[in-house]
C-alpha cells in the first residue's frame, strides 16, 4: 500500500475499501481496527465479522473519533463536534451502499430559525436532510420544548429528515416517524468503540439505507402530488414571509417592486403565498411537459413558447438574491422532487395541477 495516496483518507474512509475487497490492504487497516479495540479495551471480532460487516468498523471509528474530540479541554460547542463525524460516517456509508453521497452544510438565514444541518445529495440529488442535537439531547422532536419544538413544527414539514445527537438517530418523513429510533449502547463522548455494537451496526445500517435510497411515492393523480409537495410549498412560503420582512433583504425589494407594478395593497403574507405557489406551479408546469434535469433557467425555457408570463415570472420572482434570502436548499429540495416524480401520460394535465394546487392542504 502507497501510504501517501492515502493520506489524505479518513480511518473510516480506510477500513470500508479494505473492508469491501480482502486485499492485501486489509491486513494493514485490519490493524488500525486492531488499534481502536486495544485503545479502549474493547474485545474484537473476528477476521469474517469484519469483512462480512463493514459498516461495524465505519461505526465505531465514528465513536471512536467523536470521543477523541470531546476529550479535549478546549471549550466548543458540542453539537458542533459532530459535524466533520456525521458527514464522514455518511459519506463513507454512501459508498457501502454504491450512492456516490455528499454531505452539504446548510446556511444559517437570520430570522429563519435555522435550517437542518445539512442537505444530503445522494448521487446528484438532493435527497433528504439531517438536523444535529448535542450528544445527550436526544433525536426524538416531537418530545422536544422551547425553540426546538419550535424548529421541529418547520422541519416536520420535510419528507425525508434524520435527527441525531451522535447517540440516538431516528428518520422522519412530513413529519412520522420511519422505523424505531436507534440508540447506541453507550455513549460517543466518552466510551470511544466500545459506544457501538453489532446490533447497532445493523440497526444504523438499515436506518442510513432507507435514508439515502429514499424515493418519493410516485403519484397517480394530480391531487397526490399537490398534496405531497404542499408542505414543501408552505416551507417555502413561511421562508419568503419571514425573510421578505427584512428591509434590507433582496425580497423585499422585489415584493416592493411587485406591489408597485401588479398588486398596491398586496400584503407580505399575500406575496410570499403567491411566490410559493408561482414557484411550485411554473416548476410543475415544466415537468409536466418534459422537463428533467431542472433548475430555474431550464424550468423556465421548458415552458417559456407556451408560458410565457409565467416563465419571465419564475426568472424575476426566483433570481439568485431571491433564493439566497429563502435559502437554495429549499428551491433545490423541490428540484429534486420534480425530477423523480412522474405519473403517466394521460393524467399530465396543467389544468387538473392548477386546480389540485389551489385547492391544497
Amino acid at each position: 500500500m502507497c501510504h501517501s495516496e492515502r493520506s489524505e483518507e479518513s480511518n473510516c474512509t480506510q477500513i470500508l475499501r479494505c473492508a469491501q475487497n480482502d486485499t492485501p490492504e486489509v491486513s494493514t487497516h485490519w490493524h488500525i481496527y486492531e488499534t481502536i479495540c486495544i485503545e479502549y479495551s474493547k474485545p474484537r471480532p473476528p477476521r469474517d465479522i469484519f469483512l462480512a460487516m463493514p459498516f461495524f468498523p465505519l461505526l465505531q471509528a465514528f465513536a471512536t473519533s467523536l470521543t477523541q474530540n470531546f476529550s479535549s479541554l478546549t471549550r466548543a460547542q458540542p453539537e458542533d463536534q459532530l459535524k466533520p463525524a456525521v458527514k464522514n460516517l455518511l459519506e463513507s456509508a454512501g459508498t457501502l451502499f454504491d450512492q456516490s453521497v455528499l454531505l452539504r452544510s446548510e446556511a444559517q438565514v437570520v430570522g429563519l430559525g435555522g435550517r437542518p444541518d445539512f442537505g444530503a445529495d445522494s448521487n446528484g440529488l438532493l435527497c433528504g436532510h439531517i438536523e444535529l442535537k448535542a450528544p445527550g439531547w436526544g433525536a426524538r422532536p416531537n418530545s422536544f420544548t422551547g425553540r426546538d419544538k419550535e424548529q421541529w413544527q418547520k422541519f416536520k414539514s420535510l419528507p425525508n429528515l434524520i435527527y441525531t445527537d451522535g447517540n440516538e438517530w431516528s428518520l422522519w418523513r412530513s413529519g412520522t416517524s420511519v422505523g424505531s429510533a436507534v440508540r447506541l449502547a453507550g455513549d460517543v463522548r466518552v466510551d470511544g468503540a466500545s459506544a457501538a455494537t453489532q446490533e447497532n451496526a445493523q440497526s444504523l445500517e438499515n436506518l442510513l439505507r432507507d435514508f439515502l435510497m429514499w424515493q418519493p411515492v410516485v403519484p397517480s393523480q394530480p391531487r397526490e402530488l399537490a398534496q405531497m409537495l404542499a408542505p414543501l410549498c408552505r416551507l417555502v412560503r413561511e421562508d419568503v414571509a419571514a425573510s421578505v420582512a427584512n428591509e434590507h433583504s433582496a425580497l423585499f425589494s422585489l415584493a416592493r417592486e411587485w406591489r408597485d407594478l401588479l398588486f398596491p395593497n398586496a400584503t407580505n403574507s399575500e406575496f410570499a403565498d403567491a411566490y410559493a405557489q408561482t414557484l411550485t406551479y411554473a416548476l410543475l408546469l415544466a415537468r409536466v411537459e418534459g422537463g428533467e434535469k431542472l433548475t430555474i433557467d431550464s424550468a423556465a425555457d421548458t415552458i417559456q413558447a407556451r408560458h410565457g408570463l409565467l416563465s419571465q415570472a419564475l426568472r424575476v420572482l426566483a433570481q439568485a438574491g431571491a433564493r439566497e434570502g429563502i435559502g437554495q436548499e429549499n428551491c433545490d429540495f423541490e428540484f429534486s422532487i420534480f425530477i423523480r416524480a412522474s405519473y403517466s401520460q394521460h393524467q399530465r394535465s396543467a389544468d387538473g395541477l392548477c386546480e389540485a394546487l389551489e385547492r391544497r392542504p
